[in-house]
């Protein structure tokens, strides 16, 4: 029996030890995950940056253009005044 008891403890420990590893590579895909995630967000991020870059960009174009046309009523204003 002593022997039997021996046995079935080792089968306890090996069956804990199965466990724990299943338990470690399931916290480590969550983690990966995690950090895939944390990438996206960053990625959607800088997405977000650049259009708004674009934005202004077009912006100011769009101001200067305005001016530029203002000028060109300006001048063509001129002779005739």
């Amino acid at each position: 029996t002593l022997a039997a008891a021996g046995k079935l403890l080792k089968l306890l420990l090996l069956q804990l030890q199965l466990q724990l590893q299943q338990q470690q590579q399931q916290q480590q895909q969550q983690l990966l995950l995690l950090l895939l995630l944390l990438l996206l967000l960053l990625l959607l991020l800088l997405l977000l940056l650049l259009l708004l870059l674009l934005l202004l960009l077009l912006l100011q174009i769009e101001e200067h253009t305005s001016e530029l046309q203002s000028l060109v009523n300006l001048v063509r204003r001129l002779p005739l005044e």
